[in-house]
């Protein structure tokens, strides 16, 4: 079974997570990952794919 799309876009969580809103914006965002699973999920697979980036560049950084 497909879930409904949320109107939170990826862009939005990605720009959360970056740490590239307003206080506001962050507020807003924390309350709608709160009740909204999809966006929750979204959320927890963007960090996800930001700490392997970071540990294959820290990977990186040790091998040279």
């Amino acid at each position: 079974m497909t879930r409904p799309a949320c109107p939170t876009s990826r862009q939005r969580l990605q720009a959360y997570y970056d740490g590239e809103l307003s206080l506001d914006e962050q507020v807003d965002v924390r309350a709608h990952v709160a009740w909204c699973d999809l966006c929750r999920d979204t959320l927890v697979d963007i960090d996800a794919v930001g700490r392997l980036r970071s540990e294959e560049h820290t990977s990186e950084l040790q091998s040279h």
